[in-house]
């Protein structure tokens, strides 16, 4: 029992890290753990070169890895409870913490030593459990800001439809070509499109990849507590895995399908819309109600009953259209990140594509675009 103990005590790794760094690793891994897993309710930490940390944290399909300085003299690999760790981490002195072996009911443990304050941390699982995932590899598809892409990948999330069966209402849609990239989603009555420049040394060949909406959203904003600059993309054909890549934490996301082109949506240009800020607060009171749109005018109804309505001008005359109370919202938030562009939005406009029987709505912030189509499938109603 003895050499057990003591083989295992030799694996794992002896360090001190700065309590404020490792407690924010751990805050932004967290969310990405599987409280139900016997193995992925864990955080692996394991020591690297060049004295710094990697902690890992999984649900199974996605890995999150995020990068700690510390000091190192024994190297090693140990997974601890993340519940634990979440728990008191953050709860001791902002100093340095010692991480040691120890032993706890005669089983394998690590010391925590911060200030006058101790702990030991039982490990119940080795390393050889965890799936870790390999190193960026592949072709690196560019980098983008990540200022730029945060507010875009947010407002695609709110496209999914999680309650479908069908995988290309729950997924986004990442297409990288020459030194643009393009985000797609759909909900199966509103689709999204965002493009932005894509920094990268030769020009990307067009692929477009097939990822998880939520699996994606995830991914960027855990970046967010790492102060985030630019995220790279690397894209592994062999094994269909994404990798987003900032200064101190790197994500493997699945990949669902490739192909090798970007997907496409060419809109016909009807009508543009005069005021954002009218269109704002008129949209605020739509409570359900449907939103029509005939000749210079908005309408928010109760279906077709037109003895209750409000309405509001527009700048051009445009053809008959009603939008379904479930699809207003995300016109509302759509028409509410567009004006929170201000005076730098070069395009404010509401499109009828006749072709698809759609409301677009289109902006731009300087280097990015936002394009949204609305599906209207009701009919003008029948005049008596």
């Amino acid at each position: 029992m003895t050499n057990n103990i003591e083989t295992s005590l030799e694996a794992l790794p002896v360090f001190s890290v700065l309590q404020e760094n490792i407690s924010n690793a751990i805050k932004g891994l967290y969310k990405s753990i599987d409280r139900h897993s016997r193995v992925y309710s864990q955080i692996a930490i394991r020591t690297l070169g060049n004295n710094r940390l990697a902690l890992f944290a999984s649900d199974g399909t996605t890995v999150q890895k995020v990068y700690c300085g510390a000091k190192i003299d024994v190297h090693g690999c140990v997974l601890l409870d993340a519940q634990t760790l979440y728990s008191l981490i953050p709860l001791l002195s902002p100093e340095r913490m010692d991480f040691y072996p120890t032993e706890y009911d005669g089983k394998s443990a690590m010391g925590i030593r911060c200030g006058a304050a101790k702990a030991r941390l039982a490990v119940k699982i080795t390393a050889d459990e965890f799936s870790f995932p390999p190193e960026p590899t592949g072709q690196f598809l560019g980098s983008a800001d990540y200022k730029m892409l945060k507010p875009l990948v947010g407002h695609l999330y709110r496209f999914r439809n999680s309650q479908s069966h069908n995988d290309y209402e729950k997924a986004v849609f990442l297409c990288a070509a020459g030194h643009t990239l393009t985000l797609m989603a759909t909900n199966g009555y509103g689709v999204a499109r965002a493009t932005l420049p894509l920094d990268t040394i030769d020009d990307v060949s067009p692929v477009s990849l097939r990822l998880e909406n939520a699996a994606l959203y995830t991914a960027i904003q855990s970046m967010l507590a790492e102060k985030a600059e630019t995220i790279g993309f690397h894209f592994d054909n062999a094994t269909k895995t994404l990798f987003l890549c900032s200064e101190r934490r790197d994500v493997q996301l699945e990949v669902a399908e490739c192909k090798p082109h970007v997907l496409t949506i060419t809109p016909l240009l009807y009508a543009m819309l005069g005021n954002l800020s009218t269109v704002v607060r008129f949209l605020k009171s739509y409570k359900g109600k449907y939103l029509h749109i005939e000749n210079r005018e908005l309408a928010l109804r109760n279906g077709n009953d037109s003895q209750q309505t409000q309405t509001a001008a527009i700048s051009e005359p445009m053809p008959y259209m009603s939008i379904h109370p479930d699809t207003v919202p995300l016109v509302y938030q759509t028409v509410q990140l567009l004006k929170s562009w201000g005076e730098s939005c070069s395009i404010s406009s509401v499109r009828w594509n006749e072709k698809l029987t759609s409301l677009e709505l289109t902006g731009s912030n300087g280097d990015y675009q936002l394009e949204c189509w609305f599906s209207t499938h009701i009919e003008k109603p029948t005049q008596t």
